[in-house]
């Protein structure tokens, strides 16, 4: 390429880049985090755009820069509609501009919603394989039918691949039933168990994930989680205040880098809080 070019990645050609490659890119992500933790990144905080008279919408900037091995630079530019889903089209919908790092001159733009959605499933992955400490996992339980869950579970397949049932709760019985469908079809046929409500979810599933659009905490009590229990808060605003404050919280941190990792030995619920 000259230095005036710029390499424009479609969606279909980053999903073929990206289609089976989990396990590569959970390690991708730990040694992104490792490199962060060493203080060779630069993550200024997000930008969030939002829309007074559609709160349900957003679009976030998130620039950053990672050395290391990796030694990169860019910015993604993500926007969060749901009511896409009523049209047909996805949720989320994103670019990423990568810069020279000699030049600061644009270089690449990427279909980012692809790339996106497997960041976050990866992060989740590594968390719960860090976090977990009970072995196999029976049962996943899912709140939130939507494609990042559907992600999360496809990797998490592929760290314990004796996972052969799901505990899966949606606001939207349709979507619950196509994500059902999706995973019997594309995951070896692991079934998924349609539950009316989260606290089914948490008395029947040790490792949960939350990945919802929900604009107001609707999480109030987690006295039906087993002790042990693993959360991955993967969405904004699902746990409310006093949830989060009585759990173990690990969080990848924004600002100064610091680990939290020093909580009393008798808590019983681990969470995680993903960034962008």
């Amino acid at each position: 390429m000259r230095d005036s070019d710029i390499l424009i990645v479609k969606g279909t050609e980053i999903a073929s880049l990206l289609t089976g490659r989990e396990r590569d890119l959970i390690d991708r992500v730990r040694i992104a985090y490792e490199t962060h933790a060493r203080g060779e990144s630069s993550l200024p905080h997000s930008t969030f755009l939002h829309f007074p008279d559609k709160p349900q919408n957003r679009i976030i900037a998130l620039p950053g820069y990672l050395g290391g091995a990796s030694q990169a630079v860019g910015i993604k530019w993500i926007a969060s509609f749901p009511d896409n889903l009523a049209m047909g089209l996805d949720r989320a919908s994103a670019v990423v501009i990568l810069n020279s790092l000699r030049t600061g001159r644009p270089e690449v733009v990427l279909e980012g919603s692809v790339i996106s959605a497997k960041r976050t499933a990866a992060s989740a992955a590594l968390a719960a394989q860090l976090l977990f400490l009970n072995g196999q996992i029976p049962r996943l339980g899912v709140i939130g039918c939507g494609l990042i869950n559907f992600e999360i579970v496809r990797f998490l397949v592929q760290l314990w691949p004796a996972i052969k049932s799901i505990v899966a709760c949606d606001l939207d019985i349709s979507r619950a039933e196509q994500f059902k469908q999706k995973c019997r079809e594309s995951l070896n046929g692991i079934e998924s168990e349609i539950v009316p409500d989260v606290k089914t979810v948490f008395s029947k599933a040790s490792l949960v994930s939350l990945a919802t659009t929900a604009l107001q905490p609707y999480i109030f009590d987690l006295s039906e989680c087993a002790p042990g229990s693993v959360i991955l808060n993967i969405s904004l605003r699902d746990l409310a205040p006093q949830v989060i404050l009585s759990c173990d919280i690990i969080v990848d941190d924004l600002t100064t880098g610091q680990k939290f990792d020093n909580f009393p030995p008798d808590s019983n619920i681990e969470a995680l809080e993903v960034g962008h």
